[in-house]
């Protein structure tokens, strides 16, 4: 039995790849939808724990990110490949901002929220394609 083996660059996008699945996996494929969802539980139930959690978790995939860029980088430099993983990035940074805007207005006023939500003026409502 033999093992295809991969070359170093292909196996870096592919697990840029995998955290790009999992990322949509996460947000059931609409990042407005879930920020969206975070937000109206969050003042239902006034508990910012699943922001906390999904915000660890989406740090956590950006840090791989990271590493998997450098290591592009390394391999091929600036192109292609590494605009690929760059876009990945941001694509969480966009949701760490969101969901870091919702955690310190619970940390000030829970109220807040909800004057900014009923107006459309959350960060992820003014800044999403939906």
């Amino acid at each position: 039995m033999s093992e295809k083996v991969l070359d170093p660059l292909t196996s870096w996008m592919e697990r840029g790849a995998s955290v790009r699945k999992r990322l949509e996996k996460m947000t059931h494929g609409s990042a407005f939808e879930f920020v969206n969802t975070l937000c109206q539980q969050l003042l239902r139930d006034h508990e910012d724990d699943r922001i906390q959690m999904f915000s660890t978790k989406l740090g956590e995939l950006r840090d791989m990110v990271y590493m998997y860029q450098h290591e592009v980088l390394q391999l091929e430099g600036w192109g292609e490949n590494y605009q690929k993983l760059e876009d990945l990035v941001k694509d969480i940074r966009t949701l760490l901002e969101w969901m870091d805007e919702l955690l310190v207005l619970a940390l000030l006023d829970i109220m807040e929220i909800k004057q900014l939500f009923d107006v459309s003026g959350l960060c992820y409502q003014r800044n999403s394609s939906k």
